[in-house]
């Protein structure tokens, strides 16, 4: 356009208003000529046609001559392939429903989810191609847009060539085509409740009389009344020869260390049980870890007298330098 008026003036006029609509109707645009020539055929297909303005619109100023010259191309009405066979995201047809299902894998990343309980995989895709190329919604994100092309770009564009396959989003849409009745098998008949239309029913969470929570698995969420409890390690009781043969050889070595506690001699120690062995081992041990921090803190206590010695004594030689200093000033002074 030469100037701003003429772009406002291409804006106004009902050649621009047409055609706005017919792309919103998604139908392919007119040509000027192509306008003038329906509007002469038939009397304003809009408000008035008598107010259109004499100048040209778009520079070009078309005569009757030319008008009736021209002919009225046909507009392309998208007729979309549909079939169990063809390509959701390219509209390019197989023999068989298998390669199809191969070519989308390997050029798009389509992949059909929990695949093997899929008991109608042919209507599975004739659904899909009707979904797209017919309905105009995305298989992933679920937005409407026009059918067929556009909305094929969008899910290629977007990487969106995939099933949601999320409850609440598109999971109950796919019902038709599965059949969940193989993956019951393996469970047991005894724990499997069935309603009137024969599908399980769901076990709920359970509330224990101590405030604990029983899971439909079995397992118990605890409350944080009983942490304490819970935190408790329970040892058990220790029935291996050799660690119980090594234990007794460590209270005979200690109760040698430790004379007077009746554990001594090989003979005495035989006749204890194994529960007595390891009380009396026990309470050896703690005599160990009390011996090894009386000598520890004796250590540090040494340690701290030697600090403050040597303190005491580096302080004593800086006082006496300090009145050496002092008596040397006053006797110059003197002088």
């Amino acid at each position: 356009f030469a100037s701003t008026e003429k772009i406002k003036d291409h804006y106004r006029s009902e050649w621009h208003v047409f055609n706005s609509k017919r792309r919103a109707n998604g139908l392919m645009f007119l040509r000027k000529d192509d306008f003038k020539l329906l509007v002469s055929e038939k009397k304003s297909p809009i408000k008035s046609i008598s107010s259109i303005p004499t100048e040209s619109i778009c520079d070009e100023v078309t005569t009757a001559n030319d008008v009736e010259k021209n002919e009225i191309k046909p507009v392309k009405v998208y007729e979309p392939k549909l079939g169990a066979n063809v390509s959701i995201f390219d509209d390019k047809e197989f023999e068989n429903v298998d390669d199809c299902v191969q070519y989308m894998a390997l050029n798009f990343g389509f992949f059909i989810p929990d695949i093997e309980y899929l008991c109608d995989l042919e209507g599975f895709i004739k659904y899909m191609n009707e979904k797209v190329k017919v309905g105009g919604y995305c298989l992933y994100c679920q937005r409407q847009f026009q059918a067929g092309h556009p909305t094929q770009h969008h899910m290629i564009s977007k990487s969106h060539c995939k099933v949601a396959y999320e409850n609440g989003v598109d999971g109950e849409e796919y019902e038709d085509f599965y059949d969940f009745s193989a993956s019951y098998e393996d469970l047991d008949d005894a724990d499997i409740e069935l309603d009137e239309d024969g599908e399980i029913v769901e076990k709920k969470i359970e509330i224990a009389r101590t405030g604990e929570l029983v899971l439909p698995s079995g397992k118990v969420v605890g409350h944080r009344d009983f942490r304490v409890y819970y935190k408790q390690y329970y040892r058990p009781e220790e029935t291996r020869t050799c660690v119980l043969a090594q234990q007794r050889e460590e209270l005979l070595r200690l109760g040698c260390k430790f004379s007077g506690e009746g554990a001594s001699s090989l003979s005495a120690i035989n006749e204890l049980s194994d529960s007595e062995v390891m009380v009396k081992l026990v309470k050896f041990q703690k005599q160990v870890r009390r011996g090894m921090m009386v000598e520890q803190r004796a250590m540090q206590r040494a340690e701290l007298i030697a600090q403050r010695r040597e303190y005491k004594s580096t302080k004593d030689k800086l006082r006496a330098s300090e009145n050496t200093t002092a008596k040397i000033r006053d006797y110059h002074k003197l002088l």
